[in-house]
């Protein structure tokens, strides 16, 4: 199963910080990389050329881990 048939497409609306003026990588292949990274357990930096740039794809997984926190601090919040 794919990353965009499984999970919503809020991501990309993530704010970035100031200074992040690099354009994204591909969403889905960078949810399909950090999935694969999950199941499989291996390093960052030996993922498959396929899922793109390997510190692009871990940058990505600190921007959803970053959104996903707010949003769960916020609901518990309000």
């Amino acid at each position: 199963m794919r990353c965009g048939q499984s999970l919503p497409l809020f991501l990309p609306s993530i704010i970035r910080p100031p200074g992040w003026d690099r354009p994204r990588i591909d969403q889905r292949k960078a949810c399909d990389g950090i999935i694969y990274r999950l199941r499989t357990g291996c390093q960052w930096n030996a993922l498959p050329a396929e899922f793109g740039d390997d510190i692009r794809v871990y940058r990505t997984s600190l921007e959803y881990c970053t959104c996903l926190s707010a949003s769960k601090f916020a609901r518990r919040a309000g």
